[in-house]
């Protein structure tokens, strides 16, 4: 996925903390237990959730989201922050490759995730990827677990997505990716164990074809 996407129009942007104030509950207390759904921390476990809070990744608490099934461009996806201090792929404002994510069967805090990059040559999908969603009104953060291909390597992620639903697509979107596990002789692909933070400028809008 955007593990080591970067988009050949490397034209920076300012990569700027375009979240704003909808972190919910991120000046709480660090050791109350994160009001989302039980399955989300059965995903990513909560400390490693405050870790990346901490660096910019909103996580929207809650256990009544909005419905988010539709499909929405993410295509100013804008590189934030690495937990890895030997990180090269990416400099802070650096925009990643496009991609679509498709959401849809929601029912409740459970949904389906597809998603794809929208650049030649390379092979970055996952399809039928069971979601659990957290939040109230129409803020949400959806935990995805995902068995993908990058750049042609199979590798399991989890992928975090943020933000605010509007008529016209996800505002004020932030995604984190980390690997789980790679078959990756080459270490095509980012380590496992390293989690990376995209900032989106602008609204992931709401598409009609995947």
């Amino acid at each position: 996925m955007v593990s080591c996407s970067k988009s050949e129009d490397n034209g920076g942007g300012s990569g700027g903390n375009n979240n704003g104030n909808s972190n919910g509950n991120n000046g709480g207390n660090n050791s109350q237990s994160l009001n989302i759904p039980v399955e989300a921390k059965a995903i990513i476990p909560e400390e490693t959730l405050r870790q990346i809070r901490a660096q910019g990744m909103p996580i929207h608490e809650g256990t009544n989201p909005p419905n988010i099934e539709g499909i929405y461009l993410l295509d100013n996806l804008q590189f934030h922050y690495s937990n890895d201090p030997d990180e090269k792929d990416f400099t802070k404002g650096d925009k990643a490759a496009d991609y679509k994510y498709k959401f849809y069967e929601q029912n409740g805090v459970t949904l389906k995730s597809d998603y794809k990059a929208l650049k030649f040559g390379v092979f970055d999908t996952a399809t039928g990827s069971g979601a659990i969603i957290s939040g109230s009104g129409n803020n949400f953060t959806v935990f995805l677990n995902h068995a993908a291909h990058t750049e042609g390597v199979k590798n399991n992620d989890i992928t975090l997505i943020s933000g605010k639903l509007t008529p016209e697509g996800i505002k004020d979107l932030v995604l984190t990716l980390t690997v789980t596990q790679k078959e990756d002789m080459g270490n095509r692909i980012m380590k496992v164990g390293v989690y990376r933070i995209f900032q989106h400028e602008g609204i992931a809008r709401r598409v009609t074809l995947y």
